[in-house]
């Protein structure tokens, strides 16, 4: 596999996102594709030390990260008339609490995980991207009290 940071590997991502959030009538602005483009090298960055994602190549993380991630999108908004507030519960990598607190900059997003390594990748995500709708908490789901979200 090639390494994912150059042009090639950020328009590939681009093009396969783009492509498949059309799919649900969603656009992105350039300076979110920035931001989750981002979030997706600083992941493969640090998969070299701590396991986050199996899924590495450009393309096949835009769609099965990044659009499974934002396929919510359409189903809340048909259903739901104002989230406010969002909890991903084993959130790993981030995922899929990154790409919706992009999308939704109004959404106050908490991400969850058990595992310390993890949640420390995304702390450091989250500020070296400057998300400021987002927080990551090192806890167990059967531990978290919902009114913290």
């Amino acid at each position: 596999m090639a390494e994912p940071v150059g042009q090639n590997a950020r328009a590939a991502f681009a093009d396969a996102l783009e492509k498949t959030i059309a799919e649900w009538d969603l656009s992105i602005s350039p300076e979110q594709m920035d931001l989750l483009f981002g979030h997706y090298v600083l992941m493969i960055e640090a998969n070299r030390t701590t396991n986050l994602t199996r899924i590495t190549d450009p393309v096949e993380a835009a769609v099965k990260h990044y659009g499974d991630a934002l396929a919510l999108l359409p189903a809340v908004g048909a259903r739901c008339k104002k989230v406010q507030r969002v909890l991903d519960v084993g959130t790993g990598a981030g995922l899929p609490a990154i790409p919706l607190a992009v999308m939704q900059p109004d959404w106050r997003v908490t991400a969850i995980d058990g595992t310390g390594k993890k949640v420390d990748f995304l702390t450091g995500a989250i500020a070296a991207l400057n998300i400021k709708n987002l927080r990551a908490v090192h806890a167990r789901s059967e531990h978290w009290d919902a009114d913290e979200t």
